[in-house]
């Protein structure tokens, strides 16, 4: 009868001990036929858990946690002063702050593909119209990265934007009594019940809410770790995010909303009938609600299905297979004077595999971007196995003929491999980020953005984390960790912290063994590949077909551009196509000496700028 509707992972940022992993394997070893993610203000996880959930046989719900006052919530209580003061010296306009009740809280349920659509941009507009608090002085400048346009356009409020979610599209489980009594007579409303011994009081107002405004209820654990005892791990990730020690970590002692105590763990079925064994319409609903969630469309469009390629302008009568021949065709005669057979032969070969793979749109995309550069007067390179194309000689992205240098196409593009071909374009670093403002133009700044990744908490700053939040000083932390190669990273074959002196000599003398040290590691090893925060791509780029935020949510980067939140590899999975745009100085050399060259300079000039 129970499915759990409100679940953490660690994508909450410190915020859960839960991996994805876990949280399905719990939900399979429970037998469970569903379970919900559903991370806070956030869809990072979405695709992992997605194919984890299709691995173990359990269905997956899509959802977040969205947090519709202005302020955020950091480690469960409210510690906001210090944005506060940064707001007072902003120059940001005082809308976008709007003195809203702490406790507009609710999980969003997608319950089909538009709902996720409307859930991404309900978070996209969380994210961006209060920009985060490290973002507050920072102003672009010429030595930055590129900063594209200001995301997309949103009218109202958070507030407006989530009263404005369709009934037929998303379910909205609140413990709110504001954002009950602002929902009031929806179908698609219900009271969310957290029913653990020190929400007792709370859940009773909120039921006798519920009743007065004919909302049903729905039962929920709002689950941040697997088993009780792992709530010490839990509240040590919650000194790390407070930057505090676990010994000065506030106590919650009352019954606020979002505070999570020893009862927060992934109960099983039986345990939710006992706690909820007088009001067993709550557990039936979360069954009614999960079974209300089609997840037909997670596995095809617009999720895990078919490539999706940026829309290109093609001529009148034009299909992009035959406007792609006509201009590689065109690119051939240039380059092969007299034009032979075999490289005709190669091209139809080519060509034909090309569009039997359905990457037409993809080589029209890149020769667009790359005919800009060329009117603009920008050297550009194709790097990496592009070259062993020659459609790719033939667009010109790259200076390398296949069929001089025998170069095989197949190690570019397998008809045997569903993976797309994928053509990173190098540009001189001072005119890289004019060629990225002119792809958001072209392409429409709603279909592209720049692409996050995700940084993950490493053995080094693991420790380092743990150690401070133990009460060890920073003297003493340095001095243990500074041993430690810095290239010990997430993809290291270490099986556990507790073996560095047997793997790496100069760690021999680490007191793996001894307190505190032995419990450090103990947490730091299970700290070890969580995600601490997004960062940008180095030069990858997200073009789609459709409004971007009908695939992924957008939130801005610590300096200010807008990336996606999930990063390359889910992004490949949802099909959609990412361009490599780089920067690189030796072209922007290059490109001064042959100006200084071409403009006649002294022969010192050009040994200056070599």
């Amino acid at each position: 009868m129970f499915v759990h509707l409100h679940v953490h992972s660690h994508y909450s940022f410190l915020d859960s001990t839960l991996s994805v992993g876990e949280i399905v394997a719990a939900a399979a070893q429970a037998k469970m036929e569903a379970v919900a993610l559903t991370d806070t203000n956030g869809l990072y996880a979405a695709v992992p858990f997605i194919k984890a959930c299709r691995a173990a046989g359990v269905r997956p719900i899509l959802g977040a946690e969205i947090e519709v006052g202005g302020e955020r919530r950091e480690a469960g209580r409210e510690i906001r002063s210090e944005r506060s003061e940064a707001r007072k010296e902003a120059s940001f306009p005082t809308a976008h702050f709007p003195p809203l009740p702490s406790d507009l809280r609710a999980i969003v349920l997608a319950r089909d593909c538009r709902g996720f659509a409307e859930l991404s941009r309900l978070i996209t507009q969380g994210h961006l119209v209060e920009p985060p608090l490290s973002a507050l002085s920072l102003q672009p400048s010429a030595s930055d990265e590129v900063c594209p346009p200001p995301g997309p356009p949103f009218e109202g409020t958070l507030l407006d934007s989530f009263l404005a979610l369709s009934e037929e599209h998303v379910w909205i489980l609140t413990d709110s009594p504001t954002l009950l009594r602002l929902l009031a007579g929806r179908r698609n409303v219900f009271a969310e019940l957290v029913l653990t011994a020190r929400r007792r009081g709370l859940c009773r107002r909120l039921y006798d809410l519920a009743r007065e405004l004919h909302t049903p209820v729905v039962a929920t654990n709002d689950v941040h770790f697997a088993r009780p005892d792992d709530y010490s791990f839990y509240r040590l990730l919650r000194a790390i995010r407070a930057q505090k020690t676990v010994e000065t970590l506030e106590e919650d002692r009352d019954e606020g909303y979002g505070v999570v105590d020893e009862e927060h763990y992934f109960k099983t079925a039986d345990a939710m009938k006992r706690a909820f064994r007088g009001l067993r319409s709550a557990l039936r609903n979360t069954r009614h609600i999960a079974e209300r969630c089609e997840v037909d469309w997670l596995v095809g469009e617009p999720l895990l299905g078919q490539w999706k390629f940026p829309r290109v302008t093609l001529p009148p009568g034009e299909t992009a297979f035959s406007h792609l021949w006509k201009v590689t065709f065109e690119g051939l005669k240039q380059r092969y004077r007299p034009l032979t057979f075999e490289a005709t032969r190669r091209l139809e070969y080519e060509l034909e595999i090309i569009g039997r793979m359905g990457f037409c749109e993809y080589f029209l995309a890149v020769h667009e971007i790359a005919e800009e550069a060329r009117q603009r007067g920008y050297r550009f390179l194709g790097r990496g196995s592009a070259a062993n194309s020659i459609v790719s000689f033939a667009l010109g992205l790259t200076p390398v003929d296949p069929i001089r240098h025998n170069l095989y196409f197949e190690r570019f593009l397998n008809p045997e491999r569903r993976s797309p071909p994928d053509i990173d374009l190098d540009f001189s670093w001072k005119e890289r980020d004019a060629v990225v403002r002119w792809i958001f133009d072209h392409f429409g700044n709603d279909r592209v953005a720049l692409i996050s990744t995700h940084i993950t908490l490493q053995p080094r700053q693991a420790i380092r984390e743990v150690g401070k939040a133990m009460g060890v000083t920073e003297a003493e932390v340095n001095r243990f960790t500074r041993p430690i190669p810095g290239w010990v990273g997430g993809t290291s074959t270490l099986p556990a912290l507790t073996d560095l002196p047997n793997v790496f000599p100069e760690c021999c003398n680490l007191p793996v063994g001894d307190e505190p040290w032995k419990t450090v590691l103990e947490h730091a090893q299970r700290l070890r590949n969580f995600p601490r925060h997004l960062s940008i791509h180095c030069g990858g780029l997200l073009i789609t077909p459709e409004p971007i935020l009908v695939y992924t949510p957008l939130q801005r980067s610590a300096k200010g551009p807008i990336i996606t939140q999930m990063e390359m590899r889910a992004i490949e999975d949802l099909g959609l196509i990412k361009m490599d745009i780089l920067g690189n100085r030796s072209l922007g050399v290059l490109q001064d000496c042959m100006k200084t060259l071409e403009t006649g300079g002294e022969r010192g000039t050009v040994t200056h700028a070599v």
